[in-house]
């Protein structure tokens, strides 16, 4: 597989945190903006980790970096500005943390300010995205509903849906299935963070129980053949992050190769799997990175990773002319490789 095709590839993605996706060196101009204390200073090492805990404690130390609506418009801007440039990303719909960054700017004046980072975004690059407000499965399921209250009486034309993240065992989905009642109710857009490190029950209940239409992750559910088909008869779509995310964060460990990953066995059998980056900078990967890795590990041909890309397509909350353009530029961009 050619690098230069996967590169051309203009590409979806469905699963990206803003927190995990600003650059090291706005994230060391922030965090010495609101006096952060840093470990490294390096942006080489800046993100360096050596668990997933240890992984969520850094993260918690992005958010509190990105604080007052200047700094969300100019994390979103360089997160999305670096997506367009290393991955060819032209449409992603990306987690950001509402509750995570404290109380010095309201939830109405961040999505504002996030807002104009995006179509500044949009304007030089060309990258569109749409933003989906994450529930911290840490904080109490009454800090979820307020959440959510508070977007539908805050309505933004960014903001599309919501997601369930951080430490699965700390929140299973189950604790949250208000929040997720009153965001149908509103028409909000749902999705969760299911069977990452947790078990594949919280697949099944994130389906059943909290009416998710789309699954992020979701590897656990290849260790239960009946929540698998579950999965598969629902016709959800799974956002999974490939070998160069999951090997680096300790989510694929034990010496497992990675055509052996629950990931791999997803593609494989054919559920509709996308491939996105989670955190690219904390990683650090870019979506060139992770089409690269997995068209390797399973010997994809084109028509493989082009069924991948469409994936994404499918997957994401647009409506049909929006995928139309979508696909046009997919047929156009290997048109031209071609020609």
């Amino acid at each position: 597989m050619h690098a230069e095709f996967i590169a051309a590839i203009p590409k979806v993605e469905l699963h990206c945190h803003l927190e995990g996706s600003v650059p090291a060196a706005t994230f060391i101009e922030l965090a010495d903006a609101h006096g952060i204390e840093l470990a490294n200073r390096d942006p080489e090492h800046v993100y360096d980790f050596d668990s997933f805990l240890a992984f969520l404690d850094l993260y918690h130390q992005v958010c509190a970096s990105i604080s007052t609506p200047a700094d969300f418009e100019r994390a979103v801007y360089d997160s999305l500005a670096l997506a367009a440039r290393s991955g060819n990303v032209v449409y992603r719909e990306m987690f950001f943390s509402p509750t995570n960054h404290g109380d010095e700017t309201s939830y109405a004046s961040m999505v504002d300010a996030l807002g104009s980072g995006i179509e500044a975004a949009h304007a030089d690059f060309g990258i569109r995205c749409r933003l989906i407000a994450g529930i911290n499965r840490r904080h109490t399921p009454r800090v979820a509903t307020e959440l959510v209250q508070t977007m539908l009486d805050h309505p933004s034309p960014h903001v599309i849906g919501i997601g369930l993240d951080d430490d699965e065992d700390s929140g299973p989905p189950e604790m949250f299935v208000d929040a997720y009642a009153l965001a149908a109710s509103g028409g909000l857009r749902r999705t969760a963070h299911a069977g990452e490190l947790g078990v594949a029950a919280n697949v099944a209940t994130s389906l059943d129980v909290l009416g998710c239409e789309r699954l992020d992750h979701g590897y656990a559910m290849v260790r239960e053949p009946a929540v698998m088909q579950r999965v598969r008869d629902s016709g959800v779509h799974v956002t999974g992050a490939w070998f160069v995310n999951n090997f680096h964060a300790g989510v694929f460990t034990g010496g497992v190769e990675p055509a052996s990953t629950p990931l791999a066995e997803m593609i494989r059998t054919g559920l509709p799997v996308s491939l996105n980056t989670d955190d690219p900078t904390m990683i650090p990967t870019d979506l060139n990175a992770e089409y690269t890795a997995v068209a390797a590990a399973l010997d994809l041909d084109e028509t493989a990773v082009l069924r991948l890309a469409g994936n994404a397509i499918d997957g994401a909350w647009l409506d049909d002319s929006d995928k139309a353009d979508l696909r046009l530029r997919l047929t156009d961009a290997v048109n031209a490789d071609e020609s």
